[in-house]
């Protein structure tokens, strides 16, 4: 990054190798993505660790000593907006009880979990924008939410589905108990 003062000028050392951000390519959105992370870390740093980069620390329960909070609405659509100002790497961490689905602008992004009840054995997670999705890979890890220990690890690259691009994450019923998903994505 340039010489200029960033937000990540405020993280610990220790928390830039966990959510490793770094250039994100020029899309002329620079200013617009850097005050969109000012607006993230004045909700707390750990909503900038919860969106922007990839993330590699602690993801056990929040409530627990984990360093971030599971994803909700809100978090998916600031992850949407960076996205749309062109930020190439980003993180989503949900619990596997969930389906979520956001809409922001003109992208889209939905979750849904593999462990309700009658359905198959794969997270999925679809992202799309109007001109009809941009491909993506995942490292996707199932993550414990008492302890953080990390299990079923799989790199992951998104095909197309309509207008999105979807990946699927087979889950692994016996790695972990109690258990959330992380995603690592990076824009291609």
């Amino acid at each position: 990054m340039s010489g200029s003062k960033t937000v990540l000028d405020g993280l610990s050392e220790s928390e830039l190798k966990k959510n490793e951000i770094g250039e994100q390519g020029g899309t002329g959105n620079d200013e617009e993505r850097e005050k969109l992370r000012n607006e993230l870390v004045k909700l707390g740093p750990a909503r900038l660790l919860g969106v922007a980069g990839h993330y590699w620390g602690d993801d056990r329960g929040w409530i627990l000593g984990g360093d971030r909070p599971f994803m909700e609405h809100e978090e998916m659509a600031s992850v949407l907006r960076l996205l749309a100002l062109g930020e190439k790497k980003v993180n989503l961490k949900f619990l596997a009880l969930e389906d979520f689905e956001v809409a922001v602008a003109d992208w889209t992004m939905q979750y849904r979990t593999a462990t309700m009840w009658g359905r198959d054995d794969f997270f999925y997670l679809w992202i799309g924008n109007k001109e009809g999705g941009l491909e993506f890979k995942a490292t996707a890890q199932q993550i414990s939410v008492p302890t953080g220990q990390e299990a079923n690890r799989q790199e992951l690259r998104s095909t197309k589905d309509g207008k999105r691009q979807v990946i699927k994450y087979e889950v692994d019923y016996h790695a972990l108990d109690n258990y959330g998903v992380r995603f690592n994505i990076t824009i291609l």
